[in-house]
């Protein structure tokens, strides 16, 4: 099933927040409550959201459009609409791992740490789930970066 994207104007459905895996398993009250602390961002193609080593204090969405990761100038994935980004700042809170640039025109929400934190005051229960959603993520990036280093032919990773 492939859920439309908000018109830009309009506070992103419960559909189409369900869909994205960090915010996976909320009620429909929460995604209402979610959807009121999503600010919705038009980005046009080529522009730097994020620079690697910048401090990070928000995570995004990708509603419309893509965006390039890339790792000191290096390509590393392409993103498009459902897709997130900088959730690894609302956990560690350490400056930006990578530089993400749009490829075209581009519909973003933000998340900020802030406003992670007032779902935190509202609602314990819908936070605890938004993290453990952000958790898997990093997780399965992190599966997904081990399985490519091996794919390399890096079959020992150094100890440090």
């Amino acid at each position: 099933m492939t859920t439309q994207p908000p018109a830009l104007d309009a506070v992103p459905t419960p559909a189409f927040l369900q869909s994205v895996p960090v915010f996976g398993g909320l009620n429909e009250d929460e995604y209402a409550l979610l959807a009121r602390y999503l600010r919705r961002e038009r980005v046009p193609g080529g522009t730097v959201v994020v620079r690697e080593g910048e401090l990070a204090k928000e995570m995004y969405v990708v509603v419309q459009g893509s965006v390039e990761v890339l790792k000191h100038d290096r390509l590393m994935t392409t993103l498009g609409p459902g897709q997130c980004f900088g959730e690894m700042a609302l956990i560690d809170i350490q400056p930006r791992s990578a530089t993400v640039r749009t490829t075209e025109g581009t519909d973003l929400l933000v998340l900020g740490f802030d406003d992670l934190v007032r779902i935190y005051n509202r609602n314990l229960p819908m936070y605890t789930l938004i993290v453990l959603n952000i958790a898997r993520e990093i997780s399965r990036r992190l599966r997904d970066a081990n399985r490519r280093i091996v794919d390399l032919g890096h079959d020992e990773i150094p100890h440090t």
